[in-house]
């Protein structure tokens, strides 16, 4: 280092054996912790009412949508509107398309 006059000899050396590091690093849940925040009220800031049933979604996840992004930064009526209204899409394709942007994969049932 240097303290504005002085060069400090601050050099610290540190010697690991490899054997003694336990670095274990846990599989990620990613995945899993997005896909449980479809639907979720924890720090949802949009309600999409669908089929007359609320959905929480998140914007920022939402963003990854072309559409979303006209929706909420463009001069529409949604952009400034907490409870948005869709008409023409069922409650379970829309739950299964936020899956999609919050996961990018989706479970479709087979049933």
């Amino acid at each position: 280092g240097y303290d504005g006059s002085h060069r400090l000899n601050d050099f610290v050396r540190f010697d690991f054996d490899v054997d003694d590091l336990d670095c274990t690093i846990p599989p990620s849940t990613l995945v899993t912790d997005l896909r449980n925040m479809v639907n979720g009220e924890a720090l949802s800031d949009i309600i999409f009412i669908v089929e007359d049933r609320p959905i929480h979604a998140h914007k920022v996840l939402l963003m990854r949508s072309p559409y979303f992004q006209a929706m909420f930064l463009g001069p529409m009526m949604e952009s400034s509107q907490s409870e948005i209204r869709l008409e023409q899409v069922s409650y379970d394709i829309f739950l299964l398309l936020l899956e999609y942007l919050y996961t990018d994969t989706v479970r479709i049932p087979l049933d």
